[in-house]
């Protein structure tokens, strides 16, 4: 009878409680490392809980979806979105992709591909957000003597970037999500798809993925340019790929009469056929006077 063959861990959202779980046992035997923690003087439990993987093991698990990943980037870098409550005092987030940060002030040199959060409060009760970020970079996964698909981001991979400005980044990022995770107009939550039985996976970690980890997808334009009436002789304008409308802040109207307003926050959508591929540039304004 042949053994059966053991599957090895990948970077999914199925084996997202498997590599929790692994890099909380990781963070626990190596503790006395910096991974860029966060450096004030009001966080000492902050500092507690970052140097030990009990915190990991328990955050509750998200996995953003490429395009909706390239949706809260876009955002957090070239938009103001609102201040919401995170949905958890900590939270373990997985960016399908990776997160793109070229148009990010000194981007990281390795890729970063994760974020854990820890929220903490300080004497004067002010929020502050710690974040831990993950690499899938094969060199320093070697170089941190890690086997996972994912490496927690040593400091000296963080290049240039200053801890303050990568605490503005990633928490730009964190809130982008946040408050795009929560709008049904721009994306959806669904649990991880049951793998092929032609992956040798334990049923019991399937079943804790299922259960456990919560996939944020980017809501598809269904309609394309190129479909329809076929009777219909009107020019049709063809995308070549679909692209972001910028979300807003507006005066919305409310109340009796419509007399009232209040500060109302349009979110950003995504715009063209599901067919074609999601690029965000760069937008340009020339003032002429």
């Amino acid at each position: 009878m042949s053994r059966r063959r053991q599957a090895k861990p990948k970077l999914t959202p199925v084996w997202m409680p498997y590599l929790r779980g692994k890099l909380a046992d990781w963070l626990d035997a190596r503790h006395d490392m910096e991974y860029g923690r966060p450096r004030s003087d009001y966080t000492d439990m902050l500092q507690k809980a970052w140097s030990r993987g009990d915190s990991l093991r328990t955050s509750p698990m998200w996995w953003i979806s490429r395009d909706m990943t390239t949706l809260a980037v876009h955002t957090a870098l070239h938009e103001e979105p609102p201040t919401v409550t995170p949905p958890s005092s900590t939270g373990f987030v997985v960016f399908d992709g990776g997160l793109d940060l070229e148009q990010a002030p000194d981007a990281p040199l390795a890729h970063i591909c994760a974020i854990r959060w820890v929220i903490q409060y300080d004497e004067r009760h002010e929020q502050h957000v710690g974040c831990a970020m993950f690499t899938d970079d094969p060199g320093v996964r070697t170089l941190l003597g890690c086997d996972l698909p994912l490496a927690p981001m040593p400091r000296t991979s963080m290049g240039t970037i200053s801890d303050d400005t990568a605490a503005d980044v990633f928490g730009r990022i964190l809130q982008a999500m946040w408050a795009l995770s929560a709008e049904p107009t721009v994306c959806e939550t669904s649990a991880p798809c049951r793998p092929s039985s032609l992956e040798p996976l334990p049923p019991r970690m399937v079943d804790d993925a299922v259960a456990h980890v919560r996939m944020v997808i980017l809501r598809e334009n269904l309609h394309s340019p190129r479909t329809g009436d076929k009777d219909d002789a009107r020019p049709r304008r063809e995308y070549s790929h679909r692209f972001i409308v910028r979300g807003c802040w507006r005066n919305q109207p409310y109340g009796k009469n419509r007399e009232l307003r209040r500060r109302q926050w349009i979110p950003p959508y995504v715009k063209g056929p599901a067919d074609k591929p999601l690029i965000a540039k760069e937008t340009v304004r020339i003032w002429r006077r």
